[in-house]
């Protein structure tokens, strides 16, 4: 015996059967293997003998409908890559629904959850989204805090969770912010206190890995810096220690990153200087009594 399928009113070209012809058994023909990829309404024939034989004796089957099967499970098409902390990655993830066939199913709207299965982190962005024509696609997803392998988990109402593989996110310098702001004191004193710079990601994290050096500078103001105004960050962060500026009046220091990319240096608020006069007790001279 030999099958082939007939199609009736569907949109699917594909049509294929595993199994094509069997053998009677005490005249019965049993198909175990048949199958059929495509949707919609289809009728079997089958013919005794050498389908190619004119006469071939035949038969057609009742009509009946395919229909898509549910998914069954997800696999991740694209998975994640080039993660910097605070920064959506430059390669967001793609998830696609299956079927017990392992074939995309197409003609559901599903909500795909993406989270942090493991590894370090905080993820943000538009972690849920709804797939379309059987994908789920990812947009904006961001990872703040630097990872050697974070694991995103990917979840659907009544099917497995998927894992991506592990993702590296990295942790580059976007940013100062002063964490001290200098003090006024006394013309050619040090400031107290003296300024406190921290290097941040881009999620405005501390980067301890940071040993780029910052200058500090007059902005505003007139007079001289003193003391040491270049020093390398130690774990992200740069402690002024002994600046001191000669001069009188207001003045605001800058603060200028030496590292690679380059960011956009800080200024801190105005510091007072105030001038050193002698206060201690002296004669006054108009006041001396008159000689006898």
């Amino acid at each position: 015996f030999f099958f082939s399928s007939r199609r009736r009113h569907t949109r699917y070209i594909s049509v294929t059967g595993v199994q094509t012809c069997a053998l009677p058994i005490y005249g019965l023909v049993t198909f175990s293997t048949l199958g059929i990829s495509g949707l919609g309404s289809f009728t079997l024939n089958f013919m005794v003998g050498n389908p190619l034989a004119v006469g071939t004796p035949n038969v057609n089957s009742i009509p009946f409908t395919v229909t898509t099967p549910p998914a069954t499970h997800m696999n991740v098409v694209t998975g994640p890559a080039g993660a910097e902390s605070g920064v959506p990655f430059t390669t967001q993830p793609v998830v696609e629904l299956l079927d017990q066939f392992n074939a995309r199913v197409t003609n559901t709207s599903t909500a795909v959850t993406a989270s942090i299965a493991s590894g370090p982190g905080t993820l943000s962005g538009n972690t849920t989204v709804t797939s379309n024509n059987g994908l789920a696609t990812f947009a904006n997803l961001t990872i703040a805090g630097a990872s050697a392998g974070t694991v995103l988990r990917f979840s659907a109402t009544g099917l497995p969770d998927q894992l991506s593989s592990p993702l590296t996110v990295t942790q580059v310098v976007r940013a100062m912010v002063a964490t001290t702001a200098p003090g006024g004191a006394a013309s050619g004193a040090l400031l107290a206190p003296q300024p406190t710079i921290e290097l941040r990601d881009a999620a405005g994290l501390l980067v301890p890995s940071a040993t780029a050096p910052v200058t500090a500078s007059i902005a505003s103001g007139s007079g001289t810096l003193q003391g040491t105004a270049t020093l390398n960050a130690i774990n992200g962060v740069v402690a002024f220690s002994d600046l001191g500026i000669t001069g009188f009046g207001t003045h605001a220091l800058t603060f200028t990153y030496g590292g690679s990319p380059a960011i956009a240096p800080i200024t801190t608020p105005s510091i007072d200087r105030k001038s050193t006069r002698l206060n201690s007790s002296h004669t006054d001279i108009s006041r001396m009594p008159s000689s006898a």
